[in-house]
C-alpha cells in the first residue's frame, strides 16, 4: 500500500496561508492520480486535512473515467454516508440507479442478501439496536422472575440496576464488543475468569442465552438468518471468501 500524506490541518477559525492551500491542493491531486492509476492506497491526514474531500474527488474522477458500475464508498456511520451521498450526487453529471455510498454494515447486509437469493434461501434480517434491547429486556425480566438460567451477577451489580435501561445499554455494548472480537458466550466467561472479572462471566452467560434465542428465531421456515451489527461484517467476509465455491 502507498501512504499519501495530505496537507497540514488548519486550526478552526484560522485562515489558511496560500502555501498551505497550495500544498493541500497538490496532495489531493496526488491522491486522485494514485487512485486512477490503480492499486491499494492509504491516505493519511489529521481531522480537517481533507481526507473526505479527497475521497469524493476520487469517486468523481473514477466515475468520469469508467462510470459508476464498480464504485463504492464506505462511510463509518449512516449520518456520514448520507452526507457523502448527497455531496456525490451533486457532483456526478448523471443520475445513478444504485447506492454508491454505504456503511460497512449496510454493504455486508447486501452481500448476505444477494447470497441468500442466489442460493434460493429466505432473505436474512438485520437485528436493530431496538430489537436487541427488547430481547435483553425480556431476558433480564425473566431472570428476575426465576425464568431461564441465572447469570449469577456478582454482588457489585445490584439487583436494582438490572431493571435500568442504562444497564441494558451498557450490557448490550459489552456483548457487541465481545462479538466483534469473535468471542461467544463461553469465551467471554473464560475471559472473565482469567482476568478476575466476574461481571464478564455473568455477561458471557447472558450472551450464550442471547445467541440461543436469536438462533431459535431462525427455525421457522419463513424467516432467514438474523444478523446484528457486531457479527455481520465477519459473516460477509466468510460469504465472499467462499462465494465461488458455494455458488
Amino acid at each position: 500500500m502507498t501512504p499519501i500524506s495530505s496537507g497540514p490541518p488548519v486550526a478552526s477559525g484560522v485562515e489558511p496561508t496560500p502555501d498551505a492551500v497550495e500544498e493541500g491542493r497538490r496532495a489531493q491531486e496526488a491522491v486522485v492520480s494514485a487512485a486512477l492509476a490503480g492499486g491499494n492506497h492509504v491516505v493519511l491526514g489529521a481531522p480537517g486535512s481533507g481526507r473526505t474531500t479527497a475521497a469524493l474527488e476520487i469517486m468523481v474522477a473514477l466515475a468520469a473515467h469508467g462510470g459508476t458500475e464498480d464504485l463504492l464508498l464506505l462511510a463509518p456511520t449512516r449520518r456520514a454516508a448520507t452526507r457523502l451521498r448527497d455531496a456525490l450526487a451533486q457532483r456526478l453529471p448523471v443520475t445513478v440507479g444504485r447506492v454508491l455510498v454505504r456503511t460497512p454494515a449496510s454493504f455486508a447486509f447486501s452481500v448476505l442478501r444477494a447470497r441468500a437469493a442466489l442460493l434460493g434461501e429466505v432473505a436474512p434480517t438485520m437485528l436493530t439496536g431496538a430489537d436487541q434491547d427488547a430481547v435483553l429486556t425480556e431476558m433480564l425480566a425473566g431472570h428476575a422472575d426465576g425464568v431461564g438460567r441465572s447469570p449469577l451477577w456478582p454482588p457489585d451489580v445490584p439487583a436494582e440496576a438490572l431493571t435500568l435501561s442504562t444497564f441494558r445499554h451498557e450490557l448490550r455494548d459489552l456483548l457487541m464488543r465481545a462479538a466483534e472480537a469473535g468471542w461467544d458466550g463461553a469465551e467471554l466467561i473464560r475471559r472473565g475468569e482469567m482476568h478476575g472479572r466476574p461481571a464478564w462471566s455473568s455477561a458471557g452467560r447472558v450472551l450464550s442465552e442471547y445467541e440461543e434465542i436469536t438462533r431459535l428465531g431462525e427455525t421457522t421456515p419463513d424467516r432467514g438468518r438474523r444478523y446484528d451489527v457486531a457479527t455481520i461484517l465477519d459473516e460477509a467476509v466468510f460469504a465472499l471468501a467462499s462465494w465461488e465455491q458455494d455458488l
